[in-house]
């Protein structure tokens, strides 16, 4: 029982959302949907490979990008790289996963979300955007399909 929780400073908005070098709260609990305890396999695992979360840096990223050497670089990994990574450990799982992109992974769960009816602060918080309106309706497809009707 337990969280993980860190503050990144290495995201999609950094350059210009991030004026005032803000970190996002990352925040996931220890046990999943398994049951196992995947957040200490994760941190054991991060350990083993190079990547120590008790000494790990906020600005930079949770998951940086490997050299043509497999050693970790600075850089973060691209959304290419996560895509091309995430299919190929679907393959064995024989998963169509033709359609498959990171930020489709994003967009329908908080979709989801706000089906289910969860604030638009929590879902924006979520998707780590800036706490506005116009980006919690961006997630939400119903509110994009069926807009409320004027008046007459």
């Amino acid at each position: 029982i337990g969280f993980l929780e860190m503050h990144s400073a290495s995201h999609k908005m950094r350059a210009t959302g991030n004026r005032l070098g803000s970190h996002l709260p990352l925040v996931a609990p220890l046990k999943g949907l398994g049951p196992t305890s995947w957040g200490k396999t994760f941190i054991k695992i991060g350990k083993e490979v190079g990547l120590d979360m008790g000494k790990w840096d906020p600005y930079c990223p949770l998951l940086p990008a490997p050299d043509q050497m497999g050693a970790w670089t600075g850089r973060p990994t691209t959304s290419g790289e996560i895509n091309r990574w995430i299919k190929q450990i679907l393959l064995p799982c024989e998963f169509d996963a033709s359609g498959f992109t990171p930020h489709g992974c994003k967009a329908t769960t908080l979709a989801m979300l706000s089906k289910y009816g969860v604030e638009a602060e929590v879902r924006l918080a979520l998707g780590h955007h800036q706490i506005r309106k116009g980006a919690a309706e961006v997630y939400a497809r119903d509110t994009q399909s069926a807009p409320p009707s004027l008046p007459p």
